[in-house]
């Protein structure tokens, strides 16, 4: 990889990094008005990204036990962001998942207010085909990314 070609990537990145930090200001007092744990907001954010999950693999996924993930999830429960089901195909299993309500709290604290991005109206025909060009691009090669 070339010296220019590392500039422009650590360009890139930082120019990313600006506008979804830009984004997430916009959700700064959701964020502050939060009435749970940071422990409630892991479930909650994995919940989001995995979907419905049975209790014994959302431990494992955030390393605490068992009991301790169901009073997390009963918390959830109780505000009303999730909801326990019995799984279809094993009734020895409950899954947890998002209700609505969970589901668009989740959204708005990960990814700011979309809304927001209506201002790339402001940008010309030419600005807006290239930063959709570079999105489709970036979005190929972020999908290929492992998860952790």
């Amino acid at each position: 990889m070339s010296e220019e070609q590392d500039q422009s990537i650590d360009e890139v990145s930082k120019l990313l990094f600006d506008c979804l930090f830009s984004l997430q200001r916009t959700v700064l007092q959701d964020w502050q008005s939060l009435n749970m744990s940071m422990a409630q907001l892991k479930v909650l954010i994995t919940l989001s990204f995995k979907g419905p999950t049975v209790i014994s693999k959302l431990a494992e996924a955030l390393d605490v036990s068992h009991p301790t993930t169901s009073q997390l999830v009963e918390r959830l429960v109780q505000v009303g962001l999730a909801e326990r089901v019995e799984s279809t195909t094993d009734r020895r299993f409950t899954l947890v998942h998002l209700t609505s309500e969970g589901s668009q709290l989740a959204q708005r604290l990960w990814q700011g207010r979309m809304a927001h991005l209506h201002s790339l109206a402001q940008l010309d025909e030419q600005d807006l085909a290239a930063l959709r060009q570079g999105l489709h691009a970036l979005k190929r090669i972020t999908a290929s990314l492992p998860d952790e």
